[in-house]
């Protein structure tokens, strides 16, 4: 069962009277993960306005209404959600961007996360979150799709508690995906043009390193630590 509560898209918090609530991002930036540590802050606050005005977008034309004014920076990157929704046939089937607080089972801690968007590929439901950061690779790649992961998977135990949702549904199981949208995402062929996007299914059951980092965090907030400042 969900918790009620009330948001604050201003620093992102989630509140439930007499209980304190730890938001995804907080337990992963108490968990090392999520940080911009060296990173100046003015590439900080345009990445987050981008990342913004392309979520603020897709929920637009996904709902039909008034779309807002956009950068040419947001503009590629919603061009290239279009070219994967025709491609995979994408549909949306549940609420954008609503916060939800749920218990998390394994600490009895509260936790906040915002889910980007669910939807259906096929037969298939899944719950996506949108990236408009830069591409990486490498080792780098391994450490931001961890990262990725554990979010979701935050996400999915979320949607899991959401009882009206599921009546909507039906039986079934839901997966979890992260859609990077990116110029320089999606290699087709050498020299060829980017695609703009890629698509990154996690398969894997991700739920005892989420409730390791849970604990993690849950242990350091009653041990002095505050959450680190993510701008």
């Amino acid at each position: 069962m969900l918790i009620p509560h009330t948001f604050t898209r201003q620093g992102h918090a989630y509140r439930v009277k007499g209980q304190y609530v730890l938001s995804t991002s907080d337990v992963l930036s108490l968990n090392g993960l999520c940080l911009f540590d060296g990173v100046p802050a003015e590439t900080v606050h345009h990445a987050s306005d981008r990342g913004r005005m392309v979520h603020e977008v897709i929920q637009c034309i996904e709902e039909g209404v008034k779309l807002p004014g956009r950068t040419k920076e947001a503009q590629e990157r919603v061009v290239s959600y279009l070219r994967w929704k025709e491609k995979t046939g994408f549909q949306v089937c549940g609420p954008m961007e609503r916060s939800m607080v749920y218990e998390h089972h394994a600490t009895n801690m509260l936790i906040g996360g915002t889910p980007d968007m669910i939807g259906r590929i096929g037969n298939q439901v899944w719950v996506v979150d949108l990236k408009t950061c830069f591409r990486q690779s490498g080792k780098a790649k391994m450490m931001k799709t961890f990262e990725w992961r554990l979010q979701t998977q935050s996400y999915l135990e979320a949607l899991q508690e959401d009882d009206a949702l599921w009546a909507t549904l039906g039986e079934g199981q839901m997966k979890r995906a992260v859609l990077h949208l990116h110029p320089d995402c999606g290699i087709t062929v050498r020299g060829g043009e980017r695609l703009g996007y890629e698509w990154n299914p996690f398969e894997q059951d991700d739920t005892l390193a989420w409730d390791a980092a849970v604990w993690m965090a849950s242990l350091k907030i009653q041990n002095g630590h505050k959450v680190p400042d993510r701008r």
